[in-house]
Formats: structure tokens, C-alpha cells, sequence
């Protein structure tokens, strides 16, 4: 028979990280998620950035590079995080790409932006119901007389 420990102390400050539950009503893909939780694992506490190449969290998340980009893309697009390029410069002058340094937004601006889009469709899709409404009381069109 197998015996079970207890789990041991841990400081909640120092071995856990919060995800806010609004990042779950945001639309976003587990993927996404994903790559957001580990961008929140990762960063400074100070200034909440995180330096890192999409091979490191492609690795860290077993996804490829481009994988990575794509999801990285859909953050941005939320308004998560912010992407910054850096860039190396080499002893003799010559530059290179350096890692990527996100910076994680808070999320209420993520909030306001998606409950912006939701209100945006909902006012499209109330001018589209009238429309065709109105269109439908509208007298028939009349016969085809082949003149043209």
C-alpha cells in the first residue's frame, strides 16, 4: 500500500503566481492562456518584464517558434502584453536581434477593449435587424419584363 505525505509548507507569496479570472472571459485560446500564464510565472515583479526568445518559450511550452509567434500575436492583440524587439551590437559595430522583451499589461485595459468590441457588434447588429426590417415592408420589387 502506498503512503501518502502531506503536503508541505509553502509560502503562497513565494511559489504561486495569480491569474486574474478575467483572462478566462476574454475569448482567448488555451494556447494563449498558456503562453500568458508562463509570461506571468516568468516576469520581474519590479517592472513586470520578461526577456526571453520565442525558442526559450517554445521549449518551456513545448510549441515551435512559430507557435509561439502566433500566440504571442493574439496577446498583443488583446491588449495582454507589450513586445519590444532588442538588439545586440558586437564588439565591432555590427548589430543583431537580440530577445524579445514583453511587458505585461494590466488587464483591465484588456476588459474595456473586449467589452468595446462586444458593444461595437451589438450596435452593427441592431442597425442589421432594423435594416431588415424596414427592407421587409417594403413594396415588392415587380416582374422581370426581359428587357434587359
Amino acid at each position: 500500500m502506498r503512503k501518502y505525505y502531506p503536503y508541505p509548507k509553502r509560502d503562497p507569496i513565494k511559489n504561486y503566481f495569480p491569474l486574474p479570472n478575467e483572462l478566462f472571459g476574454l475569448g482567448l485560446s488555451a494556447n494563449a492562456i498558456a503562453l500568458y500564464a508562463f509570461l506571468m510565472r516568468m516576469e520581474n515583479r519590479r517592472d513586470y518584464s520578461i526577456v526571453l526568445g520565442y525558442k526559450e518559450i517554445g521549449k518551456a511550452l513545448r510549441m515551435s517558434k512559430n507557435t509561439v509567434a502566433k500566440y504571442v500575436t493574439e496577446l498583443v492583440e488583446a491588449g495582454l502584453i507589450e513586445v519590444e524587439r532588442t538588439h545586440i551590437y558586437m564588439h565591432d559595430g555590427s548589430k543583431y536581434n537580440g530577445k524579445l522583451h514583453y511587458r505585461v499589461l494590466p488587464i483591465q485595459g484588456a476588459i474595456d477593449d473586449k467589452l468595446r468590441r462586444d458593444l461595437d457588434k451589438l450596435e452593427l447588429d441592431t442597425a442589421r435587424y432594423e435594416a431588415r426590417k424596414s427592407m421587409a415592408q417594403l413594396p415588392p420589387l415587380p416582374e422581370d419584363t426581359g428587357v434587359f
